[in-house]
């Protein structure tokens, strides 16, 4: 399923393209090495690692909580720069926790309060699901630059869906 994102996202984000594609074509070729099945939600690519409760689907306006560790991504994941879990944390390479609340992530489908790339996996998601997130820059932090993580920056992100309400 190669499907370069990169004319719909360009008009939206002014994203250099040629940015975007190198990140799609990283994506692309790590998802395929891995043999990792995957939909494209919304311009995010989206893993099921595991599925959960299949009798309720997640759509704009409900609200859900959920436990998640961000990667940076390069051609294969590297650099956690948050996370709810704080047992995946090692402290001795020096990583700074100092702000991190290890809580879980709480979100209402459809309000803009997390990334564009994590809100499209979400919707559709169902409690209990595990999700492996690959995320080009413009639907991540973009032009930003949020602790360590530099503008353009694509990312991976790893969310266990632990309810919607």
């Amino acid at each position: 399923m190669a499907l370069s994102l990169c004319g719909a996202m360009l008009s939206s984000c002014g994203q250099d393209d040629e940015l975007l594609m190198q990140q799609e074509e990283k994506i692309l070729a790590y998802l395929d090495k891995q043999s990792l099945d995957y939909t494209i939600e919304g311009g995010t690519y989206k893993v099921v690692l595991t599925e959960g409760d299949q009798s309720k689907r997640a759509e704009k306006g409900d609200s859900l909580s959920f436990n998640y560790a961000g990667f940076l991504f390069d051609s294969a994941p590297k650099g956690l720069f948050t996370t709810s879990w704080e047992g995946l944390v090692d402290t001795s390479g020096g990583l700074n926790t100092e702000y991190w609340s290890f809580e879980p992530g709480r979100v209402r489908l459809g309000d803009g309060t997390i990334i564009k790339g994590i809100e499209n996996a979400l919707n559709n998601c169902c409690e209990g699901d595990s999700l492996q997130l690959f995320i080009t820059s413009p639907l991540g932090y973009g032009e930003e630059e949020v602790g360590a993580v530099s503008k353009n920056s694509a990312l991976m992100f790893l969310v266990k869906v632990e309810s919607i309400y």
